[in-house]
């Protein structure tokens, strides 16, 4: 991956120690979208600390399950699925919100 402004090749931060400042820069850089609204920064951050969270350990089990929970619903919603269970709609799969760019919809993947 290169940076489209200095042509270097650009490493992809760890969600465990990035800087949501880093990491909203990061999705900006990655979607070639210099200015970020400020809903994708808060996604950005919402999303960057629900995987931060789901990559360390915690002691408690309640906790990291709760973690667990959390990133999988914000990276669910990320993703364009619907949050509730779908019982008599068919429609469960949403398509993906416009406003959050690809690169964050798939930053929990990485």
């Amino acid at each position: 991956m290169r940076d489209p402004i200095s042509d270097k090749k650009t490493k992809e931060p760890n969600a465990q120690c990035a800087n949501p400042r880093d990491f909203s820069a990061f999705v900006a850089r990655r979607t070639n979208n210099f200015r970020l609204s400020h809903t994708n920064m808060a996604a950005a951050t919402i999303a960057r600390n629900a995987i931060a969270q789901r990559i360390s350990r915690c002691r408690i089990s309640r906790r990291r399950h709760a973690c667990h929970a959390l990133a999988s619903r914000i990276e669910r919603a990320l993703n364009g699925h619907s949050t509730r269970h779908a019982t008599r709609s068919r429609g469960a799969l949403h398509h993906p919100s416009p406003r959050i760019p690809i690169a964050l919809r798939n930053a929990g993947r990485r």
